[in-house]
């Protein structure tokens, strides 16, 4: 939703709007994943960066895009699905990279929710006789509140019933 929004601010999206009679058509890339942010030198404490490989793929999207349009890379669009409509652009050759990488062209967005939300409320679990099971989930949560990292595995049967 930034980047659309990016987009029309700069009048880069073929609708008229009130842009101050600005037309930038810009190219923007997305791409999911870590990355680094931090100042880039140390005589510049103002000017922060975003370093990494996941920065990196985004720039070369950002290359392969046409004026006006926004591409997403597959892990991008995947953790959009379900909000985003897109057209598949294909696979690309990105600068500097061995391979190719899937991409998709951004056409909106909408606030329809993914199936697996849609799937997951159509149940509702009840908890009867996890107790014991719901306090050390909340004794891990104020661990991590308090800033101590914790990994939980929960592995059980789902025991459901439709809504209504």
């Amino acid at each position: 939703m930034a980047a659309i929004a990016i987009r029309r601010a700069l009048g880069g999206d073929g609708e008229v709007a009130d842009t101050g009679g600005l037309n930038l058509p810009v190219r923007i890339g997305i791409h999911s994943g870590p990355v680094v942010f931090g100042p880039i030198g140390e005589n510049l404490p103002l000017d922060r960066t975003v370093i990494g490989d996941t920065a990196s793929i985004a720039a070369r999207l950002q290359q392969l895009a046409e004026p006006g349009t926004i591409l997403l890379s597959e892990p991008a669009y995947l953790a959009a699905q379900g909000y985003a409509r897109v057209d598949t652009v294909g696979p690309g050759a990105l600068k500097g990279k061995a391979g190719s990488i899937l991409a998709y062209r951004l056409l909106g967005v909408s606030h329809r929710r993914s199936a697996l939300d849609e799937a997951a409320s159509a149940y509702k679990t009840i908890f009867v006789g996890r107790d014991s099971e719901l306090a050390t989930l909340s004794d891990f949560l104020r661990q991590v509140e308090d800033g101590q990292g914790q990994a939980i595995g929960v592995v059980g049967d789902l025991v459901s019933a439709s809504p209504g």
